[in-house]
């Protein structure tokens, strides 16, 4: 914003993401029940959720007398990702379950506020980030492999704030957050 007297400008942005991914074998499943164990099938569990967010955000006044703006960004991520054998019946060389969860977060926020006697500003970056990652065999299944039985669970995260203000006049004040 900008004007003779005084400029006044502000932004607000938020994204919000909550997901859900499961990979299952059920109760009650029978996989590979005719002929032995290890005859060259194998049995595969994944889940895999993965995340990139750039948030950008960002304001400027200026004005003869005064100027005030302030930007405030905000990343929340909120995840589950599941992979789950029940209580199944599986015959095979190789069993893996697997579930797989990253996120890549950048948050950039800029504010600039120039007034010829006043400028005051502000900018607040925020990130959140709360997932659940997991991979299990229920009690009660029976896995007949011939070779490797594998569980693993994996969560990989970045959360990257950059965030920035300045302000100037005669009096000139700004914060960054």
């Amino acid at each position: 914003a900008g004007a003779g007297a005084a400029g006044v400008t502000g932004t607000a942005t938020a994204d919000v993401i909550v997901s859900q991914t499961e990979a299952r074998i059920g109760d009650g499943a029978q996989i590979n029940q005719s002929g032995a164990a290890g005859t060259g099938n194998d049995v595969r569990v994944r889940a895999a959720d993965n995340s990139l967010v750039v948030m950008t955000a960002g304001t400027v006044a200026g004005a003869g007398v005064a100027a005030v703006s302030g930007s405030a960004n905000t990343a929340v991520i909120a995840k589950q990702t599941q992979a789950v054998i029940g209580d199944a019946d599986i015959k095979a060389r190789d069993v893996a379950v697997e579930a797989a969860g990253r996120e890549d977060v950048y948050v950039v926020t800029v504010n600039a506020s120039v007034g010829g006697a006043a400028g005051v500003g502000a900018a607040a970056g925020v990130g959140v980030i709360a997932n659940q990652t997991q991979a299990g065999i229920k009690a009660g299944a029976t896995l007949d492999a011939t070779r490797d039985i594998l569980v693993k669970a994996e969560q990989e995260s970045s959360l990257d704030i950059y965030t920035v203000s300045g302000a100037g006049g005669i009096v000139g004040v700004s914060g960054a957050f």
